[in-house]
């Protein structure tokens, strides 16, 4: 029965084409300079520190685990004339399998954000990342190493493993329009064009496997009362003949409706992920942690 499965599968990879894609959140709004490069630095407050993790199928031996971290500042905002500029940097890994087939990227992300009046800001950004791809070929076991009793990974498997590790180089670009009327409404959108250089990350020679994905995202804050506010975003992004849509909201209740002094906020909102699965949602706000 397992040579079958074996059989099976081998005829699938073989017959189906598989691509690789670039690591992205339920919670895509947790990692704004991974979501898009104009994100960079457009923010309220002066510095941005995020941390993300997931572990996703945590029932299988050798689950798909994320962990990302990003810091961004917005910069010289009162030697612009309202305009400032972002800067940051993002640190992320993408592990899975018994092998440890693995994904470490380090980033470098800018942007430009401009006044246009009083209701409106355009935000220009750009990232350039370095990625090392790798695998832990150690634990692979590979046909010549077959025997009567089973695998034996003593045996030399003899398999050319030299190009299963590579570096490569992505480089992204995005925009975001923001439009702020007034302090109970602020909404925004934005473009991005990821690995618009086509990175060669395969393991074959020549196979060009990370395809440029594009993305649209908008979402609003609305002030309902003193007390509570309404957050609805959506995202749609395609990479590769592969879609994804997400679309949601969350409710925020102020804690601390008659101090103005102190941030005391909850949320709990839902996401639905189109035909695939419910993205729960809960959070606190203290001051400068949520």
């Amino acid at each position: 029965m397992k040579k079958i499965i074996v059989i099976i599968i081998s005829v699938v990879v073989c017959f189906f084409p598989i691509h690789a894609q670039d690591i992205h959140f339920s919670q895509y709004y947790a990692a704004p300079v991974n979501l898009n490069p104009a994100m960079t630095g457009y923010m309220g407050g002066d510095q941005r520190a995020v941390l993300n993790y997931r572990n996703q199928w945590s029932s299988i031996s050798s689950p798909y685990v994320t962990m990302a971290g990003s810091f961004d500042a917005a910069l010289f905002r009162d030697d612009l004339g309202g305009d400032w500029v972002g800067g940051g940097i993002l640190l992320s890994k993408d592990q899975a399998g018994s092998l440890s087939l693995a994904r470490t990227r380090v980033a470098m992300s800018g942007s430009y954000v401009k006044k246009l009046g009083d209701k409106n800001y355009m935000s220009v950004g750009a990232q350039a990342g370095f990625n090392q791809r790798s695998i832990d070929y150690t634990n692979m076991l590979v046909d010549a190493q077959i025997t009567h009793s089973g695998f034996d990974n003593s045996i030399p498997h003899n398999e050319d493993v030299s190009k299963l590790n590579k570096t490569f180089f992505d480089y992204n670009v995005g925009v975001v329009w923001g439009y702020r009327p007034s302090d109970f409404l602020d909404v925004y959108s934005g473009m991005a064009l990821m690995n618009f250089n086509g990175p060669k990350d395969g393991m074959i020679d020549g196979e060009n496997t990370l395809g440029i994905r594009t993305v649209f995202h908008s979402g609003a804050n609305l002030v309902l009362n003193e007390k509570w506010m309404l957050q609805p975003a959506l995202i749609f992004q395609a990479q590769k003949n592969v879609g994804e849509l997400i679309v949601g909201g969350a409710f925020g209740r102020d804690l601390e409706p008659n101090n103005e002094e102190v941030t005391r906020i909850a949320y709990a909102g839902v996401w639905y992920r189109n035909k695939d699965a419910i993205v729960p949602y809960a959070g606190i706000e203290i001051e400068s942690w949520k």
